[in-house]
């Protein structure tokens, strides 16, 4: 799960892997921003889901630099651990660096989050350049050679859907206070049920 900051990417991994325990997937979600992590400092899990998504070390933004080598270990720890037979979800990083690419490596498939609008400052800020040029994260990450699903959030309610022909998705209100420990209180239905549809297909993969 890639794409720039504040497009909805921790409550997507987290509803994706509240869809694929629904269709009984086993799956497990990794909490892979270490820069910015959520899963400790929101309580979006109930209890028992807690159990099954390994979150960072920290629980507050690090405010020191992560060497790539002991972040490749921790990725490289929770694949060692996960005891989970499904799908494994990996909420990444905003910006692109080579943490971001190790994430890449471990992929088949990419998911790329973002907002309906965003602007080549934030294009350039996130690094998805290329020769220096700012490029939307939708054509960023199309040249990684993994198969890509573009997924565009809009912050309120709205129309949602996903289309499995053309590999994309639009959301809408992926916001953290629609989910209270494990209970949607907030998150539209037809958003629910996209990511639901969204499920069967990587499923069928």
């Amino acid at each position: 799960m890639l794409g720039p900051p504040n497009s909805g990417k921790s409550v997507f991994s987290y509803l994706l892997f509240r869809a694929l325990r629904y269709l009984e997937n086993d799956p497990a979600l990794f909490d892979c921003d270490v820069k910015a992590p959520t899963f400790r400092r929101f309580d979006l899990a109930s209890t028992e889901e807690a159990k099954h998504i390994y979150s960072t070390p920290n629980a507050q933004k690090a405010d020191i630099s992560i060497p790539l080598e002991i972040y490749k270990s921790y990725i490289e720890l929770n694949f060692l651990l996960v005891r989970e037979k499904g799908l494994i979800v990996m909420d990444g990083m905003g910006r692109h660096d080579e943490m971001t690419e190790n994430l890449i490596q471990r992929t088949g498939t990419i998911l790329v989050v973002c907002r309906d609008s965003i602007k080549e400052q934030e294009q350039r800020e996130c690094k998805y350049l290329k020769d220096d040029r700012p490029q939307h994260p939708f054509q960023f990450y199309s040249s990684f050679g993994k198969q890509l699903v573009k997924v565009t959030t809009f912050e309120n309610a709205g129309g949602a859907d996903f289309d499995p022909q053309s590999l994309s998705a639009t959301l809408c209100g992926l916001k953290r206070d629609g989910i209270k420990k494990g209970e949607i209180v907030g998150i539209p239905q037809n958003t629910l049920d996209s990511i639901i549809e969204l499920s069967r297909f990587l499923l069928s993969k």
